[in-house]
C-alpha cells in the first residue's frame, strides 16, 4: 500500500481495475484504546456500583478508568451482573484485534441477536458480558506488549509453541484458553 498523493493519513490500495480505495490505518495504541473506553466505563461503573469516576481526571495511583475497573473484582462482578449495553460492546469490538466472526464465536451471540438487543434497548446476557470483559483485559495486556492493534492481530494469528502450534485466537472461545493467553501475555510483559 502506498501513501495517499494528497499527503493525508489514509492509505490506498490499487484494486484490479486500478481504482483507488482509501483505508484507515490501524494505529490504535494502548493510550488511544484506554482513552476511548474511559468515558463509557465510567458510566458503566456508576450504573453498576454507584461510584462516580471522572474519566478526564486520572483516578487513584494515576491510572486510567480502565485500569481502575480491571483492578477491582467487585466492580467487574457488579458490572457483569447488571449486563453490558450493546453500545459498550460495539466500542470494544471496534478497537479490538478480532473480526466480527471471531467475536460471534467468542460471545456466542449472532450479529442478529446483538442488533435485536440494541433495538430493544436491552443489556447483553451474563455470559456474553463476562467474555467481553475478559477479552477487554486480554486486549489491554496485549496492547502493552505489542504496541498497536495490528501487531496484536499478527500475534493472535501466529502459531505458538506454548499453545501446541495453535494461534492464540483459537483459544479465545473458552475461559481456560483465555487464562492461558493472559498468563502468556503477562509473562511476555515481565520478560
Amino acid at each position: 500500500m502506498d501513501k495517499c498523493p494528497k499527503r493525508c493519513n489514509f492509505r490506498y490500495a490499487l484494486l484490479p481495475n486500478h481504482q483507488r480505495q482509501y483505508q484507515q490505518p490501524m494505529a490504535i495504541t494502548h493510550a488511544v484504546f484506554e482513552k476511548r473506553l474511559d468515558i463509557q466505563l465510567a458510566a458503566l461503573i456508576k450504573k453498576a456500583t454507584g461510584k462516580t469516576i471522572r474519566p478526564q481526571i486520572k483516578t487513584w495511583a494515576n491510572t486510567s478508568v480502565l485500569e481502575f475497573f480491571l483492578a477491582d473484582p467487585f466492580t467487574i462482578s457488579k458490572t457483569i451482573t447488571k449486563g453490558l449495553p450493546v453500545e459498550f460492546f460495539e466500542t470494544v469490538r471496534s478497537y479490538s484485534a478480532l473480526t466480527n466472526d471471531e467475536w460471534t464465536e467468542i460471545i456466542d451471540l449472532s450479529p442478529k441477536s446483538v442488533s435485536r438487543y440494541k433495538i430493544q434497548n436491552k443489556v447483553l446476557p451474563l455470559q456474553a458480558s463476562e467474555r467481553i470483559i475478559q477479552i477487554l483485559e486480554i486486549t489491554r495486556i496485549a496492547l502493552r506488549n505489542f504496541g498497536t492493534i495490528e501487531n496484536v492481530r499478527k500475534w493472535l494469528l501466529a502459531p505458538n509453541r506454548r499453545f501446541r502450534k495453535l494461534g492464540p485466537v483459537d483459544l479465545l472461545n473458552n475461559s481456560y484458553g483465555q487464562e492461558c493467553i493472559k498468563t502468556e501475555l503477562q509473562n511476555l510483559l515481565r520478560a
